[in-house]
Formats: C-alpha cells, structure tokens, sequence
C-alpha cells in the first residue's frame, strides 16, 4: 500500500480471503508500505505468488514479475459480474 493509514484495512481483507478461499492454515499475509518495485524486491520468498491483471494485460510486466519473484505466479483478474473469487 501507497500509505502506513491503509495497511491495516489491507492485512484484514486479506487475511478474510485466505479464510473464503479455503487457503492452508499458515497462508502468511504479507502488506508492505512503499513503492511497489522496491517492496517487490526486497518481498519474502513465497512458494505462489498471486498478482492482480489489469483490464489492459502488461505481458512485459507479467514476465519482469516472474523474473523479480523467481518463483511460481498466478495472474489472476476478476470481471466484477460473478461471486467467483479468482
């Protein structure tokens, strides 16, 4: 998050995702304050990493992602019109 005031209100809407998406116990919540490519690099190794798509997709920014996190990726993106969560 951009703002220290919204890292909160972030940690808890994840952490109600993990719960509806019946994500394993121990699924660790991760919120860093900053710019995004400097909390990018310096992010925990995780074993997925799950990434938000824009409307417009960014394939050099998918792959730059791959190549910064060195692990598996999942882009997802949701159309706004069904209760599907990914």
């Amino acid at each position: 998050v951009a703002d220290e005031s919204h890292k909160e209100s972030a940690e808890n809407y994840l952490t109600q995702l993990i719960d509806l998406g019946r994500m394993p116990k121990g699924t660790e919540v991760v919120v860093g304050v900053g710019d995004y490519d400097d909390l990018l690099a310096s992010a925990p190794d995780a074993d997925l990493n799950m990434f938000g798509l824009q409307m417009e997709i960014n394939i050099a920014l998918m792959r730059r992602l791959l190549a910064v996190t060195g692990t598996t990726c999942v882009f997802i993106r949701d159309s706004g019109t069904e209760s599907a969560l990914v």
